[in-house]
């Protein structure tokens, strides 16, 4: 179902009404096209020029307001934005040592809002990745290419957040046999593509977000010293590969329910879309969650934290591929909600979220 004439994209809303109901095939529609590797982030071809030639890992403040980047290669270094106004285009942050700091790119509390990232990059290649891609408040980011990260993207500190056209999957997993080296209470790392902490006008609308680990990244651990077997030093790629084989077990996707017809390895320590609001539980989250494409994980939406009693927000015209590993009824789930937590999910007409692989309903599983 075509969205409103605003957020339509590629050529002016004209051409599509005298095109009938299929676009020319090199333009983006937001809610119909899917993103993909290939038609997300960076376009192919781009000229980018290299912030840092040296490749020296640290961090940029960009704190210039109404400043835009535009067709940098910023490879290792990170950035905080602190100004309002700031953007963005076609920019590509490949990290190869990524175990310090929070984000690739994140705002922070004063003086942001209206920080835009438009097809750019967002790419881990170190194994031991332990990073997110993007976190903070106030920005749009807009047909982003996200690969290799822990989260891809952490709504926090008021939000309003705007997340459009991205392609979000190939998520970092890491373990340890100590806890609380990669998860603060866990002996494993919980990745997800989104992990919503505060409300504020998130709208998360026509992505791509694949709850799949990425066969490179992850794939160690994220220190020295933490794992049998591997007292003194960081795995090599062949034994953090055997590692990951032993702890994530072999669940592998169907091909016939894929999104690409290709079986994926699955695990429950990975999730498309996670909502644990912090603070008050009466603060509503008001997500508005629509035309997105989304698989893969233990579930694809949890929402079961006890503190939210407030209304989660509103999920329709989702299309889930059903290869979640979470399964009930003999059925993957896709939501899975604690019993009493308003959200509006449509069981019937336009608005119904739908499974890709036979066009039936996707249903509402309470958890207790």
């Amino acid at each position: 179902m075509p969205l409103q004439k605003s957020i339509w994209t590629g050529q002016d809303w004209a051409v599509y009404q005298g095109a009938g109901s299929q676009p020319p095939l090199d333009v983006f529609i937001l809610g119909t096209t899917m993103p993909t590797k290939a038609n997300s982030g960076v376009p192919a071809g781009t000229v980018l020029t290299p912030y840092d030639p040296t490749g020296t890992l640290r961090t940029f403040n960009a704190g210039t307001a109404n400043a835009t980047y535009t067709n940098i290669d910023f490879g290792n270094v990170k950035v905080v934005v602190k100004a309002a106004n700031v953007s963005f285009v076609r920019c590509r942050w490949s990290i190869t040592d990524s175990t310090t700091g929070a984000a690739i790119a994140y705002t922070v509390a004063t003086g942001v809002s209206n920080c835009l990232f438009s097809q750019c990059d967002f790419i881990c290649t170190d194994q031991k990745a332990n990073i997110n891609a993007i976190q903070g408040h106030d920005m749009t980011v807009y047909r982003c290419k996200i690969q290799g990260t822990c989260d891809g993207i952490d709504p926090t500190g008021g939000a309003n957040v705007k997340v459009r056209g991205s392609y979000i999957s190939d998520l970092a997993w890491l373990a340890s046999d100590t806890k609380g080296v990669v998860h603060p209470s866990d002996f494993q790392s919980h990745a997800d593509c989104m992990q919503i902490f505060y409300g504020g006008a998130c709208e998360i609308v026509g992505n791509f977000l694949g709850a799949y680990p990425s066969v490179i990244v992850g794939t160690g651990t994220p220190g020295s010293g933490n794992d049998t077997g591997n007292p003194t030093s960081e795995y090599t790629q062949a034994q953090a590969e055997a590692r990951r084989a032993q702890l994530l077990g072999s669940f592998y996707t169907d091909p016939s329910k894929s999104y690409d017809g290709i079986a994926h390895e699955n695990s429950g320590v990975v999730t498309s879309l996670m909502c644990t609001p912090n603070g008050s539980g009466s603060t509503a989250l008001n997500l508005v969650v629509t035309d997105n494409w989304i698989g893969g994980g233990v579930v694809a939406v949890n929402a079961g934290t006890s503190s939210l009693t407030s209304p989660l927000g509103t999920f329709q015209r989702n299309r889930f591929f059903a290869d979640m590993k979470g399964q009930s009824g003999g059925r993957p789930v896709a939501f899975w909600f604690r019993s009493d937590l308003t959200a509006t999910v449509p069981m019937s007409g336009p608005d119904r979220n739908v499974w890709m692989d036979d066009g039936t309903t996707v249903g509402r599983v309470a958890s207790t």
